[in-house]
């Protein structure tokens, strides 16, 4: 075999290694796992559903869109879910790998504020416990403002 056959026949194995480690350093910098060890969904979760969102994930509650370690985008490749128990997220294929789907019910919610950053509108979810802070922007962020329980909707600040 060829040094240049050989160059190229180890792009693929790179590259999916690349996309691998991408993918858990995503989950773990955005919490996902720690999302997901509380709030596995195992089965289907039925709802309204959004495909192609995109939104932020953070660890910390306090994170802010200026702060370098205010979470991790998910730009077009998360999918919410909407019923009367909570809201699900999951992600596309290759990302699904790692990040199973969670489900989290509003008792597991503080708050949710409806926020402005520049041109984007966006629903921000606060998490009980410190578990971190869920932006969603579009159309799955105005259907979660208007469906969760009035409760836990805040001011904005």
């Amino acid at each position: 075999m060829s040094p240049d056959m050989l160059r190229w026949s180890a792009f693929p194995i790179f590259f999916v290694g690349i996309l691998l480690v991408s993918s858990i350093l995503v989950a773990i910098l955005s919490g996902w796992f720690r999302l997901a060890d509380q709030f596995r969904a195992f089965d289907e979760i039925d709802g309204r559903r959004f495909r192609f969102s995109s939104g932020r994930i953070s660890r910390w509650k306090n994170a802010s869109l200026w702060f370098p370690a205010g979470g991790i985008g998910f730009n077009n490749i998360l999918k919410v879910t909407l019923n009367g128990r909570g809201f699900g997220l999951g992600v596309f294929f290759p990302f699904s790998i790692f990040m199973r789907p969670i489900f989290i019910p509003w008792s597991a919610v503080d708050s949710i504020r409806s926020e402005r950053f520049l041109w984007k509108n966006f629903a921000s979810i606060m998490l009980a416990n410190d578990l971190g802070r869920i932006d969603l922007t579009g159309a799955p962020g105005r259907a979660l403002l208007s469906s969760c329980p009035a409760q836990l909707i805040k001011p904005t600040q």
